[in-house]
């Protein structure tokens, strides 16, 4: 069961992005007007006409303010979203400029959209979405997941997926009729979850030394329909229909490696620094190394290191615009950006 609350919050424009009033008073006694702002919607959330970046080689800019502690980003909407601890979610332009924010339930641990629409996930189990063209809050769902301790979630073209890790289950939202499933994970723990052709995959981050470390579900049942043992603790998994790239921390050193995804077999594995995320963008395997504050570019085929770039503090998370790649850094609170093209 689902308890199904709808608000309409406008977001707070912050001070700096307030409409102006200048004026020259002619006259002592005629009190200067006080503009008031409007939302309707704010016209702060207008694309920048000027997002026409030329291609030229990794254009690298460190240190973008964001709020504290920034867990996920997201491109939607013509604007950039990055969701914070605090369950504030922040809509900067498409150069990384800072816009307004939107104030949600606590505790925001992930993100996900469908181009227009914005969903953020709540540790405690509330899921609120909002129009990314707006920044309006248009609906918010509270899931009865008994303890709830939400880590994932995932929009895979009709439903969102939701990972319960505290319960070992999976959520089943349709947006749309604001009705939601309850189905066994298949193994403990799970956090991070994706999706390819042959269904859902969800990331087990159990501490045993050798586990499941994912699951595959049917998209409709939630059946599981083959899973993935490994030693170590998982920390990333993509899928492309194709392939399934996945990332598990050992002991001593990390790995990367490449799956099937019809038969769940590992092609290769190889050595690599501990990931926090993959991405598929312009060609190329891109990796957040989270020990090492950089971010890899792969050979998605052989896994081949294609380049290395800086990054901030504990890169965290990543997202892809179509033409400039960006990087969460947790701890230093900020977006790092490179130009890496079409």
């Amino acid at each position: 069961t689902v308890t199904f609350t709808k608000t309409m919050i406008p977001p707070t424009v912050p001070p700096t992005l307030s409409p102006t009033h200048t004026s020259t008073p002619t006259h002592t006694a005629s009190p200067t007007p006080t503009p008031t702002a409007t939302y309707t919607p704010s016209p702060t959330l207008t694309p920048s006409p000027s997002h026409t970046p030329q291609p030229t080689p990794i254009a690298l800019v460190l240190d973008i303010p964001v709020g504290v502690e920034p867990q996920d980003i997201a491109a939607a909407g013509g604007f950039l979203w990055v969701a914070h601890a605090d369950g504030s979610v922040q809509a900067l332009t498409p150069e990384g400029a800072p816009l307004t924010t939107v104030q949600t339930a606590g505790g925001a641990v992930a993100l996900t959209t469908d181009g227009s629409r914005l969903w953020v996930a709540h540790r405690n189990g509330t899921i609120t979405e909002i129009d990314a063209g707006s920044g309006a809050v248009t609906n918010r769902w509270t899931l009865n997941c008994g303890a709830c301790l939400v880590r994932g979630i995932h929009w895979d073209g009709q439903a969102l997926w939701i990972s319960n890790f505290a319960e070992s289950t999976l959520n089943r939202l349709d947006p749309s009729q604001g009705a939601a499933q309850t189905f066994s994970a298949g193994a403990d723990s799970p956090t991070t979850i994706a999706s390819d052709a042959s269904g859902i995959l969800v990331l087990h981050q159990s501490l045993s030394a050798q586990s499941t470390v994912l699951t595959r579900h049917n998209r409709t049942t939630g059946e599981v329909l083959g899973s993935i043992r490994a030693a170590g603790f998982p920390t990333a998994v993509l899928g492309n229909g194709h392939n399934i790239w996945l990332a598990v921390r050992g002991e001593a050193v990390g790995t990367l490696a490449l799956y099937d995804a019809d038969t769940l077999s590992e092609i290769w594995h190889i050595e690599a620094a501990p990931i926090n995320m993959l991405l598929l963008a312009s060609g190329s395997l891109w990796s957040a190394d989270f020990t090492n504050d950089t971010v890899t570019r792969r050979d998605p085929v052989s896994g081949a290191v294609l380049d290395v770039y800086p990054a901030g503090n504990l890169p965290q998370a990543l997202a892809y615009d179509g033409g400039f790649l960006w990087v969460v850094n947790r701890r230093d609170n900020s977006l790092t950006r490179y130009w890496i093209g079409n």
